[in-house]
């Protein structure tokens, strides 16, 4: 079977793809994964044992298609030579290519949709040579059937997070907090997830400067960075807001990190401030920690968190509610260490790594039984 990633750098899609891989029944299915340059993602599925071959991957430049029918041509003859049964595509960018030639090639390609469609894209219009589209929430589901010509399935599975790895249990709280120079007396709030504008890091921080001078025990973590996207402008803007609101000593920039689990343990409170999440992995692992959370009311987050019980929803693109469902956090902790609690257990039963593994495989199966 056929894997096609369209980066390989690591965000939160590459994350998925590399959980699948390390789950995946390798009895029933022998995975080969498409990248276009060595990089993390290359890395981490060496690690794994799984098979990786480098090929350009060119996208379809209208002034210019050669180079995109030369990777057209190229994938075609992988998937002859290697005798591939089946395709996935990750993430959207890679379904120009990859849905096309799973297609010339005769065999039937599953396009796993990460996003929310917002608005109508030339590749979209390949999805109608796929077998099924796996959508990773209803959000991106609804999105999906309301820009694309799909007339094929679309299946909606949730992504999964490793509940072994996301164990509160295996984490000393207290040596995280000390590697991190935060009191344990400090209230400590984070956002994770690659720095990119529609991840509203700085509406988090405008919200932050409302009750972070009522709270002097108070800070923040912005965890992650723009190797994925390449915002650097981004990031650069929000260290300059960092400035003007005063906030130089209230808030860390970590970086990408590889201990989340014991960084979302070392917080009390995981913020989620996108405008319109497709799904939300920082929120269930974040849950699987036991934190409570608090994520816009758009997008897949609202069939993530359930709202007053493993977190908060407050209205996208709102920092005063924002501020206050901060506020509210950090004057009452036990009731928000309570909602961490009843996180992991959604987690349990909603977004188990294994569960979300079996359905999938069951969508490869029903496709090559036809």
């Amino acid at each position: 079977m056929l894997f096609i990633s369209h980066t390989a750098q690591i965000g939160g899609a590459e994350i998925s793809l590399i959980l699948l891989l390390m789950h995946i029944n390798r009895e029933n299915f022998c995975p080969l994964v498409v990248l276009p340059t060595i990089g993390p993602l290359a890395d981490r599925l060496d690690t794994l044992g799984i098979e990786i071959i480098i090929l350009p991957l060119n996208r379809l430049r209208w002034r210019n298609p050669l180079p995109y029918i030369w990777t057209v041509y190229k994938l075609v003859k992988l998937i002859k030579v290697r005798k591939i049964n089946l395709v996935q595509t990750n993430i959207e960018p890679a379904n120009q290519y990859g849905v096309v030639a799973a297609w010339l090639a005769g065999i039937p390609c599953v396009a796993h949709i990460r996003n929310i469609q917002n608005r109508r894209r030339y590749w979209e219009h390949f999805l109608a040579l796929s077998k099924v589209c796996i959508a990773n929430s209803h959000a991106t589901a609804r999105s999906l059937r309301s820009v694309s010509l799909l007339h094929q399935r679309i299946e909606v599975i949730h992504n999964g997070v490793d509940l072994e790895v996301f164990d509160p249990l295996s984490v000393d709280r207290s040596h995280q907090r000390k590697r991190l120079n935060i009191s344990s007396k400090t209230f400590l709030i984070g956002v994770a997830g690659r720095i990119s504008p529609e991840k509203r890091q700085h509406l988090f921080l405008e919200s932050f400067a409302k009750v972070v001078d009522t709270n002097t025990e108070m800070h923040a973590l912005l965890i992650g960075d723009t190797s994925a996207d390449g915002n650097e402008w981004y990031l650069e803007d929000l260290y300059k807001r960092v400035v003007s609101l005063g906030l130089e000593k209230k808030v860390t920039f970590t970086g990408f990190t590889e201990d989340m689990p014991g960084m979302y343990y070392a917080l009390d409170l995981l913020v989620l401030p996108s405008v319109a999440e497709p799904f939300g992995r920082t929120l269930i692992e974040a849950m699987a920690m036991e934190r409570p959370v608090i994520a816009t009311r758009a997008g897949g987050a609202v069939e993530v968190v359930d709202d007053g019980v493993t977190g908060i929803l407050v209205t996208s693109e709102n920092s005063d509610e924002l501020a206050d469902a901060i506020q509210w956090a950090s004057k009452n902790r036990d009731i928000a260490n309570k909602m961490g609690i009843k996180g992991r257990e959604r987690a349990e039963s909603l977004f188990a790594i294994k569960e979300n593994v079996k359905k999938i495989e069951l969508v490869y199966q029903n496709i090559l039984k036809h």
